[in-house]
C-alpha cells in the first residue's frame, strides 16, 4: 500500500482513538459517581455484553470482583 493510502486510513483512526479516550474518561467518572452514591464498596459483578471491557477493568482496579462476557 502506498503512503498516501496509509495516511488516509491513519487520520480517521487517530481521531477515533482521541474521541474514545475522551469518552472513556467521562464514562469512568460517571461510573465512579454512581458507585460512590450507591454506598456499595465491593461486590461481585457480571458484565454481560461488555464491549471493550473498560467498565470491568475500572471495577477490578478499584478492588471489585468483576468478570465479563
Amino acid at each position: 500500500m502506498d503512503k498516501q493510502t496509509i495516511d488516509a486510513y491513519d487520520r480517521p483512526t487517530d481521531t477515533y482513538f482521541d474521541r474514545q479516550e475522551r469518552f472513556h474518561h467521562s464514562y469512568i467518572s460517571e461510573i465512579e459517581f454512581y458507585l460512590k452514591e450507591s454506598g456499595v464498596t465491593h461486590a461481585n459483578v457480571l458484565d454481560i455484553g461488555t464491549g471493550s471491557g473498560k467498565f470491568v477493568e475500572q471495577l477490578n482496579s478499584n478492588g471489585w470482583n468483576a468478570i465479563r462476557i
